[in-house]
């Protein structure tokens, strides 16, 4: 069994050099298996606690042995942390005992720690060494004093065994010759002690992690599968040892298992994934090569069925996205952040002329900025720059406030659109690009900015039959009423301004506007206050019919703030 210990204590010291090197790993992990493998076979023994507490009890024997044979008081090893102090936790295990153990040997005892650190032993009485290492020996009472160098590290040596007597003593070279005979027996029991501790903790992690450790020789035979498989897949570990992994492969996927393997074979190594039941899993593989030729294989099996389902969603996520962008009617661009054009969707054919491919490839050398009118690109390169100096960050709602911008068309005509556009950013919350959605508003505004259409619209207002402007002075005597007057209850201007504000309607409707004339008066006399209401009313035509409408009120300033001077009616009546 020592044997055994001794041949694996190198992969087991290699951990702190690994680096995350996946290929390093592996071999880590499979020597790591198999040295458990081996141990807990060895001498009928199912647990590595077994082991390790036997390799205590002999170190405690051994310790004892030392103290008979030299004719000392006490024999124990002392294990030097980072502060220089004795580890707690491997002198636990050890059972170290000793009235040195408290004492701070690099502040206490500083040439003799300096010379343990280099390897070199210390052994002799009291008068060997220096006053103020003298004062601490006998202040523990330690007359003959013997350390031993035994483990190193880069840092230097880290346990060493330690020998004390109250009373003096010779060794001579033969005592001499047997303290470094035991350090070396000592120094290999340790090493076996901590090969054992670290196996234990990486048995602990094969079995724990959520990833499954198999192994498979060059015809696809299962040779050795971590407990993991048992508590992450429905199976037993006998069904997969001794088993031919295409057993456990859908037969679609025999033929491109079966040219992983022979890649293996020749060494290479790449990951791959399999569906087994229903779940995803990932192989990465280590082919472990003798002789030329494939020994074995190591894989690490992960679990990727949730992956698997999440790229699923993302792409029919994208699919609708993208069948909902290329047929939508707005024009949806992407640009980097130097504004190169990433993106664009077929929509900008109707809007500007040009093709998706025509926009790539053209503004890929020329400016963007080409596409806009000189006073839309100004306006754009202001809004960009100050957005960017506002940007709230990742994670804070942006706003999209529209843009109107005159873009010039293939042909040379332009046309007047509106455009919302945000940051998009990486995993990093740092902006990338910029995506943008552009709608075509050139009708609208052009309606607003012909004035014929403007006239026409004036016109109906003023002589049409749904809505009538009028005016009174504060005394409430009419000065204004629109033509449209005479569509709408049948009297003249003239003979309309000549009456009184409530004499065509009914009572009810009469009192409403009184109350509302009675207010807006009140409010008249606050110059800083404006004010406005509205009041429903049935009016009374020429010919006595009955039209109903909602008469908007305010008041009349001469000026802002100013004195009122009147009220202004709407009245808007119904169809």
């Amino acid at each position: 069994m020592i044997n055994g210990l001794c041949q694996w204590k190198f992969w087991i010291n290699c951990i702190l050099s690994l680096n995350a090197d996946p290929w390093k790993m592996f071999d880590f992990f499979w020597q790591s298996c198999n040295m458990a493998r081996v141990m807990a076979a060895d001498n009928n023994r199912d647990s590595l606690q077994e082991i390790y507490k036997d390799l205590r009890e002999r170190i405690d024997l051994l310790l004892k042995e030392i103290r008979e044979t030299l004719d000392i008081d006490d024999a124990y090893i002392l294990s030097l942390d980072q502060d220089d102090r004795p580890n707690k936790e491997i002198a636990k295990a050890l059972s170290m005992i000793g009235s040195l153990r408290k004492v701070n040997l690099k502040e206490r005892m500083p040439e003799s720690f300096g010379k343990l650190i280099e390897g070199i032993p210390v052994v002799g009485n009291i008068e060997s060494f220096s006053p103020e290492e003298q004062k601490v020996l006998r202040e523990c009472e330690v007359s003959f004093l013997g350390f031993m160098p035994l483990t190193k590290r880069e840092s230097g040596y880290t346990e060493c065994l330690v020998c004390t007597s109250r009373r003096k003593r010779d060794w001579g070279m033969e005592g001499l010759s047997l303290f470094m005979e035991y350090g070396i027996k000592v120094k290999r029991l340790i090493g076996q002690l901590k090969t054992i501790a670290q196996v234990e903790r990486d048995q602990f992690l094969l079995d724990n992690t959520n990833d499954i450790i198999l192994a498979y020789d060059n015809e696809g035979i299962v040779t050795y599968v971590s407990s993991a498989f048992e508590r992450l897949t429905p199976f037993h570990a006998s069904d997969l040892v001794g088993h031919s992994m295409f057993e456990f492969l859908r037969p679609e996927d025999h033929a491109k298992a079966r040219e992983r393997l022979r890649l293996l074979q020749l060494g290479v190594s790449m990951p791959h994934e399999y569906r087994i039941g229903e779940r995803w899993y990932r192989f990465n593989c280590h082919p472990i090569i003798e002789n030329g030729r494939l020994k074995e294989t190591v894989s690490i099996m992960s679990d990727i069925t949730e992956l698997k389902e999440t790229e699923h969603t993302i792409r029919e996520s994208e699919e609708k996205y993208r069948v909902l962008a290329e047929n939508i009617r707005d024009m949806v661009s992407v640009w980097n952040m130097d504004l190169k054009p990433v993106y664009i969707n077929p929509a900008v054919q109707e809007l500007l002329g040009y093709t998706p491919k025509d926009v790539i490839e053209t503004f890929q050398d020329i400016s963007p900025l080409e596409i806009l009118a000189p006073r839309s690109a100004k306006v754009l390169m202001d809004v960009i720059d100050k957005r960017m100096s506002t940007d709230p960050g990742p994670g804070v709602p942006e706003r999209q406030d529209p843009v109107e911008l005159e873009l010039v068309r293939k042909d040379g005509t332009t046309v007047w659109t509106e455009t919302r556009f945000s940051f998009l950013r990486n995993e990093l919350g740092e902006r990338t690009g910029i995506v943008a959605v552009t709608r075509n508003i050139d009708k609208r505004l052009r309606v607003f900015t012909d004035p014929d259409f403007i006239l026409e619209q004036a016109r109906m207002f003023l002589y049409g039959n749904r809505f009538m402007i009028w005016t009174t002075g504060m005394d409430l005597i009419f000065t204004y009423v629109s033509p449209s007057v005479k569509n709408i209850l049948e009297y003249s201007q003239k003979e309309y301004m000549g009456m009184e504000a409530g004499k065509t309607m009914d009572a009810v409707s009469l009192t409403r506007l009184s109350s509302a004339f009675e207010e807006g008066l009140l409010y008249a006399r606050k110059k800083t206050v404006d004010w406005h209401t509205i009041v429903e009313a049935k009016y009374r035509t020429k010919t006595k019919r009955s039209r109903k409408a909602k008469i908007i009120l305010s008041l009349i300033r001469e000026g802002y703030g100013g004195k009122a001077s009147g009220f202004l009616g709407i009245s808007c009546f119904h169809l």
